[in-house]
């Protein structure tokens, strides 16, 4: 087996960025997508990672010859597309490696390889859903609910004295419009499959036509998520939808037969 090599994300390999996101929703049978979506998913997460890149946002790959094994992404908490606040901290977006075999060694090697960067801040921070991170060195801060009803538990690897960061809370209500649907879509370029569903969404409501209100919120900037206390999501007359991640990504036909089953207001 090759030697596991560990390298900075730059301009010259950010394709490489994408990589393992796409084919860990392929490989846990999240999605099967077209050629051109996986294209869109990738342009709309490179534009969005690029663009904050001089901002601080990183990212470190394991390779092993070629092959792109995983990839850990953080951010300078100015500019998290994480719904957290703290002060000088790095926030963690995505840490991914798709062949579970792979998984434990290569985690450890790229949390390794990103402490150096790390430490120049008081600390380190992830919002997660299901996975343990005290195995890699983090410490439970608190955990409290998702909109859909998951736990979130806030994790923190800590190398100075640091007031312990918080979770934002979510945003306002969104009334519902007389005699429609009102559908909500939180969008943002920080994750493919997140973007992906948040594209199946609008295409459904777009076909559905004047029965349903499509409102948009963008997530571009931190002031925006801060708002709304989310990184992505999709609401129907405000009830929050479990379409992403850990969840199963749902069809057409599942968005249209929900948003259809959905009394109007």
């Amino acid at each position: 087996m090759d030697t596991l090599e560990i390298r900075n994300i730059t301009v010259a390999n950010l394709p490489d960025l994408v990589s393992p996101c796409i084919l860990a929703g392929t490989l846990d049978g999240k999605a099967s997508v077209s050629s051109e979506s996986a294209d869109r998913m990738t342009r709309g997460k490179l534009a969005f990672f690029h663009e904050r890149m001089r901002q601080g946002a990183a990212a470190m790959a394991a390779y092993r010859g070629p092959r792109v094994v995983g990839l850990l992404e953080y951010y300078p908490i100015e500019v998290a597309p994480t719904p957290v606040e703290g002060e000088d901290l790095f926030v963690i977006n995505c840490l991914q490696v798709p062949h579970a075999e792979n998984r434990e060694v290569v985690e450890k090697e790229l949390v390794a390889a990103c402490v150096k960067d790390w430490s120049t801040r008081k600390g380190v921070v992830v919002l997660a859903r299901q996975k343990r991170w005290d195995v890699l060195g983090f410490e439970e801060v608190l955990r409290d609910k998702w909109p859909e009803g998951d736990e979130r538990v806030l994790w923190l690897m800590k190398f100075w004295e640091v007031e312990e960061p918080r979770l934002t809370p979510f945003g306002e209500d969104y009334p519902n419009p007389p005699g429609r649907v009102r559908v909500d879509v939180f969008e943002s370029g920080h994750c493919p499959w997140d973007f992906h569903i948040v594209s199946l969404v609008e295409e459904v409501c777009e076909d559905l036509g004047p029965v349903v209100l499509l409102e948009k919120q963008v997530l571009e900037d931190r002031t925006a998520v801060l708002r709304h206390g989310v990184s992505t999501a999709v609401a129907v007359n405000g009830r929050y939808m479990p379409w992403f991640r850990p969840h199963p990504i749902p069809t057409r036909a599942e968005i249209k037969s929900t948003i259809e089953s959905t009394p109007e207001g």
